[in-house]
């Protein structure tokens, strides 16, 4: 017992051997080591805040389109039920939109917020107030870019974080789903719509954003519209519920407005003096509907051109949507239909013109030019013939009947070879 004591006595005050100390540093090492990267993890386990990560910043992008200099930036973490924790940190939204949330002390998951004026893609001018919202992984995430893509998945991902999915999980889900409606394929974080450096597919899906940004703006979607289809989108991955209405308006606007990607992309580029990403494999996103191609006016004729014979036209091969026909024959008379006909009067040279227009009022018109002769409605040669009555003896009348004699306006000329 006191041999025990007198031992355990020795190792504590006992300077302790040079392999001892080595080997004792080595043990506290992998001790805070193992309690280190327990405290990590990542972002499809834990949901946690992590080891603090003092001076950790995170940087992007606000744009709706871009966010006006003096715009409100926060960023706050995540809990694992998907609801803000801890305190938020904030900064200014600098040139172009850009943004940098400095001495961020946590890690794990993020939501960022982006509020303010912004500069209105369609109609050229900053305008209104929005507030926009994305989420990140801090430190991971190297782009933090918040438009309106990253709002929809972001109030999906909490809204999965709160049924019990891990982050990563919850956010993977969310961006799977909002690039079955919308056609992308690149992270929506990672999306510019100023310029896009990237290959020729993430430009198309930046190009994407773009035309919905500015759809949106065309359609009159306000804030509160915004939000209806992010809540619809995060109840079950679809707008197809609260903000339907609003997406439909915000899909009529692309066919109300067939160039609004190069109205958008002319507005940005005068005022950032930049390339803003295009469409480059000349599709439309899945989103929006096809746009109606303008109608082709064609049509053919059938009959004798001769004056007073009817003559058929039939526009049946004319191309378009909800067409009407509108006909004019180049003598003063016109019709409607796509089949008529009609009878030239006189013979002449005339130009037959129809005129199609389309469901939107797009109109298209071809020409004809026709030779109408009178050769169809000139009378027979006529035909001479009489009968006679009378004694046949000299001094006596003898009566002469030219009736049976044919033709159009006949002038009779008798000569009695006497």
């Amino acid at each position: 017992m006191n041999t025990r004591h007198r031992f355990a006595n020795h190792i504590t005050h006992a300077p302790l051997p040079e392999q001892v100390v080595r080997l004792s540093c080595r043990a506290v090492l992998m001790v805070v080591l193992g309690l280190t990267l327990g405290a990590c993890g990542d972002d499809h386990s834990d949901n946690g805040q992590g080891a603090g990560q003092n001076g950790t910043t995170a940087t992007g992008v606000a744009q709706k389109g871009p966010f006006q200099p003096g715009g409100s930036a926060g960023a706050v973490a995540l809990a694992a039920d998907g609801s803000t924790a801890g305190t938020p940190v904030a900064a200014t939204i600098n040139t172009d939109g850009t943004f940098a949330l400095p001495a961020i002390d946590w890690a794990g998951p993020t939501q960022l917020t982006m509020s303010g004026a912004f500069f209105n893609e369609f109609t050229g001018n900053f305008t209104g107030n929005a507030e926009l919202q994305g989420t990140t992984t801090l430190p991971g995430d190297a782009d933090t870019n918040v438009n309106l893509f990253t709002h929809f998945v972001a109030a999906r991902t909490r809204h999965l974080m709160a049924t019990g999915a891990a982050f990563g999980d919850a956010r993977d889900q969310a961006r799977n789903e909002l690039a079955s409606i919308m056609g992308t394929n690149a992270p929506p974080n990672t999306l510019d719509l100023l310029q896009d450096n990237g290959g020729s597919g993430h430009q198309d899906d930046s190009a994407n954003l773009l035309l919905f940004s500015a759809a949106t703006l065309a359609a009159g979607i306000d804030q509160a519209g915004i939000d209806a289809m992010a809540t619809d989108f995060a109840n079950d991955g679809q707008i197809n519920g609260t903000g339907q209405a609003a997406f439909d308006d915000i899909k009529q606007a692309t066919t109300d407005h067939p160039d609004l990607l190069v109205t958008a992309r002319t507005h940005l580029r005068n005022q950032y003096s930049v390339t803003p990403p295009d469409d480059t494999d000349g599709q439309r996103p899945a989103w929006a509907p096809a746009l109606a191609t303008d109608p082709v006016a064609a049509f053919t004729l059938s009959g004798s051109l001769k004056v007073g014979e009817s003559q058929s036209f039939d526009a049946a091969g004319s191309t378009g949507d909800g067409l009407t026909y509108a006909w004019d024959f180049g003598d003063g008379d016109t019709a409607t239909g796509i089949q008529t006909t009609h009878t030239f009067t006189a013979a002449d040279d005339y130009t037959v013109t129809l005129t199609v227009t389309d469901s939107g009022s797009r109109a298209d018109a071809s020409s004809q030019q026709l030779t109408i002769t009178t050769g169809g409605t000139t009378s027979p040669d006529p035909e001479a013939a009489f009968t006679t009555s009378g004694s046949l003896k000299a001094g006596e009348s003898q009566s002469f009947d030219a009736n049976s004699s044919t033709g159009d306006g006949l002038a009779y000329d008798w000569d009695f070879g006497d």
